[in-house]
């Protein structure tokens, strides 16, 4: 997304260029988010409290809009993205997000499919914009180059995520140091911190 801040992957040339984009799903092991959106979003349900699965199909329009679809719909894609909370507070919840999938405004479609549109994002239902840009940063991206090793490159979050908050981040971030992808991809902990 154009208006997302943090990481972002540039081929030098049009062969890289290709290579990436050939077999980019395959290449790419880990990507992680940090949201700041609208409300609470401590109740929902997941493995731990604070943390769960949005598993949905996505759909684009002719204008480039995508909503949610049902599967087997035709141009439906499916796509997964785990979520964990990071911290909360003046009706706002920072989140990390891992991509299971990479579609076309995955993160900010099922955000706002679940009643929590991203701070900012107007095109997508949010009703404050308390940053004046869209709460949504790319903060790790582990890859594989074409014949070459494994890279991670990390952005830590802005501080102004966290201070949108209010108050000191969750406690539950203290004790968990795992990001929501590690137990699927054997990663280690982030060294980037999101409260800033």
């Amino acid at each position: 997304d154009r208006d997302t801040s943090g990481i972002v992957v540039f081929a030098k040339s049009a062969t890289m260029k290709k290579e990436l984009m050939k077999d980019w799903d395959e290449l790419v092991s880990e990507r992680l988010y940090v949201a700041l959106v609208e409300g609470s979003m401590d109740g929902e349900s997941g493995p731990s409290p604070g943390s769960g699965t949005f598993d949905s199909w996505l759909k684009e329009d002719d204008k480039g809009r995508v909503f949610r679809a049902k599967s087997g719909e035709r141009g439906a894609k499916r796509a997964i993205t785990r979520w964990r909370l990071v911290g909360q507070g003046s009706g706002l919840s920072l989140l990390e997000r891992a991509l299971g999938t990479g579609r076309k405004h995955q993160i900010r479609v099922q955000l706002a499919d679940s009643g929590h549109p991203i701070l900012g994002d107007e095109r997508y239902g949010s009703k404050r914009d308390d940053l004046g840009r869209l709460a949504l940063h790319a903060t790790t991206i582990e890859l594989r180059l074409p014949g070459r090793d494994k890279i991670r490159i990390e952005s830590p979050a802005p501080g102004e995520f966290a201070r949108a908050l209010r108050i000191v981040p969750n406690a539950r971030r203290a004790s968990s140091s795992s990001s929501p992808n590690a137990a699927r991809s054997g990663a280690h902990p982030r060294r980037g911190d999101p409260r800033g």
